[in-house]
């Protein structure tokens, strides 16, 4: 079922990806558990709109859904100002994931566990495509498109300038740390505190499980899919049956 206000923004067949199981199902089944628990644990209505929603149509495609309009295209067939704008973008969003999944992993629940696998799983960077119209970009997940050398981040690092230290100022600073460890006893150095870590929203953990009559329908879509001749073929054994009778019929008053 598409979400209402979601327009087809891209679409590939299942033969040019394979699709990427998570315990029972596809992950491009989570769609709605995925959506709802980003929902849920404080993600901006724009950080989740950016995750395009699939749907597997009859024809062997995928086509994918968003909240946004035009054409839209990998990122890789943009120039390099707007490709490097995007993987900014998504590097700021892949962050705030994973230090949630860092969080999850911390709980040391059944739950964290499982959503931290899964949400992994999801914007991992070398599963993900990237996609544009020019000005939006969303991401397309699920499968195994071995895009990383396409979304990789150039690391950015800070330059640190060391600052000369003359070596009268060096020594009046370690005879002033001597003097400051003779004075306080090492029981009244007040200990650094520790980083207060954020909170994780465990009441709103939600186990979101898919319903059996999906898991159902995607077996026999799954199960039609790889044994259609099979299946042909149990279809035509009445044919042939009737046909054999026939002739033997047909034989036995002629001869």
């Amino acid at each position: 079922m598409i979400i209402t206000g979601m327009n087809r923004i891209y679409t590939f067949s299942t033969k040019e990806f394979q699709p990427i199981s998570f315990r029972d199902v596809y992950l491009y089944d989570c769609f709605g558990s995925i959506f709802q628990f980003l929902k849920s644990n404080k993600f901006s209505v724009q950080e989740i709109n950016r995750l395009a929603k699939p749907e597997l149509k009859a024809n062997s495609a995928i086509e994918w859904y968003a909240n946004y309009t035009g054409e839209f295209k990998s990122i890789d067939r943009f120039d390099n100002v707007l490709k490097k704008k995007v993987i900014e973008e998504y590097g700021v969003l892949n962050d705030k994931v994973d230090r949630f999944c860092a969080q999850l992993k911390r709980m040391n629940t059944a739950d964290g566990k499982e959503w931290f696998e899964l949400l992994s799983a999801v914007f991992d960077p070398k599963n993900v495509l990237l996609v544009s119209n020019g000005s939006d970009w969303v991401v397309l997940w699920g499968w195994r498109f071995n895009s990383l050398n396409v979304n990789y981040r150039v690391p950015e690092f800070s330059r640190i300038e060391a600052t000369p230290v003359i070596e009268s100022q060096a020594d009046d600073k370690m005879s002033s740390m001597h003097e400051i460890q003779e004075v306080l006893p090492p029981e009244e150095i007040a200990p650094i505190p520790e980083e207060p870590v954020p909170p994780v929203y465990q009441e709103n953990f939600t186990r979101y499980k898919i319903p059996w009559w999906r898991r159902f329908l995607r077996f026999l879509r799954w199960f039609t899919y790889r044994f259609w001749l099979l299946l042909l073929g149990l279809a035509l054994l009445p044919l042939l049956f009737c046909l054999l009778c026939w002739l033997a019929k047909w034989f036995g008053m002629h001869f």
